[in-house]
């Protein structure tokens, strides 16, 4: 969790920057993620729009295992966010 918290800290932007960040395996990533939110240490922002093509169908990360953060509820592109222990948002965020 670590290593996730520290990848999107120094600018990883989705799954696939994080897998090559931390060279960790993918399904450790999202599971480092669903643990981080679940902790309160992790937000998903919806990024307000939409993939092109109307969705993730259209989307060059679709199916690569590099797109949107998985579990999010929502489709498009979300942003993680980091928080504090204490519960705001990162510094630099």
């Amino acid at each position: 969790m670590t290593r996730v918290s520290e990848a999107i800290s120094h600018g990883a932007v989705n799954r696939r920057a994080i897998v090559r960040e931390t060279g960790l395996d993918a399904d450790l990533v999202d599971a480092a993620i669903e643990r981080l939110e679940r902790m309160g240490r992790l937000s998903r922002a919806p990024l307000g729009a939409v993939c092109s093509g109307g969705g993730c169908s259209g989307c060059p990360d679709a199916g690569s295992g590099g797109g949107c953060a998985p579990g999010g509820g929502t489709t498009g592109p979300v942003a993680l966010v980091l928080r504090r222990r204490g519960g705001g948002p990162a510094p630099g965020y």
